[in-house]
């Protein structure tokens, strides 16, 4: 089968309707950028991850999802700083805190079998 009669099955098992509206070369588009997504955004931990089911059905829902919104993609992530003066004392505590929350949650639901853990980073401490 190809892929997008896999999603097309996949998307009529959930009652996506709207899916089968789409003309093939729109599939085609949303597939190929879900794919882009999560390959270039996750850390796998198994060979071949494409072939997967979970990569699959996340694929699958991701290019639904971006069928409906397609700037979607349009993520980055946000930098926290805060400054303390410590009484008393002639030295400035800064604290940056990256700050990133997961655009598709669903998707990497599907994919914590197949990925890597990973998170932001948080460096603390930094005086000036």
């Amino acid at each position: 089968m190809s892929d997008t009669t896999d999603a097309d099955a996949y998307m009529a098992a959930r009652n996506y309707t709207d899916w089968s509206d789409l003309e093939l070369a729109e599939k085609v588009g949303f597939l190929t950028q879900a794919a882009d997504y999560i390959l270039a955004s996750y850390t796998f931990i198994v060979d071949d991850p494409e072939a997967r089911n979970e990569f699959r059905a996340a694929k699958f829902i991701l290019a639904y999802q971006l069928s409906k919104s397609p700037l979607a993609l349009q993520h980055s992530d946000a930098i926290q700083s805060k400054e303390e003066r410590l009484e008393g004392l002639s030295t400035e505590k800064t604290t940056y805190v990256v700050t990133s929350s997961d655009p598709y949650p669903l998707v990497t639901k599907f994919l914590r079998t197949i990925t890597a853990q990973t998170g932001g980073f948080q460096v603390v401490g930094l005086t000036k």
